[in-house]
């Protein structure tokens, strides 16, 4: 009440308690917690039906930016990085 929740966010609380309880030790740790707080605000986001504008991101590639790869650093889960050189015309 005091934090302007509406309470059928959390209606089911005991239902969530025992989902997010991985290790079924009846407790839930930080890492449970994260995980049904992210939960609970994605089932939230979908109920009041995303996002209200649409969101627009610029699409370029390197070469309409002036740079020219010069090779592949390495990549990983979150995407590949590039040694790149700078066009001083660009």
């Amino acid at each position: 009440h005091v934090l302007k929740v509406p309470y059928t966010i959390f209606c089911n609380v005991e239902q969530l308690y025992e989902r997010f309880d991985f290790s079924g030790d009846g407790t839930i740790d930080k890492y449970e917690c994260v995980k049904l707080v992210k939960y609970v605000l994605r089932q939230r986001r979908i109920e009041l039906a995303g996002r209200k504008n649409e969101i627009s991101v610029p699409r370029s590639t390197m070469a309409d930016e002036g740079y020219t790869v010069i090779k592949e650093l390495g990549r990983g889960g979150q995407g590949v990085m590039y040694l790149c050189s700078k066009s001083m015309n660009a």
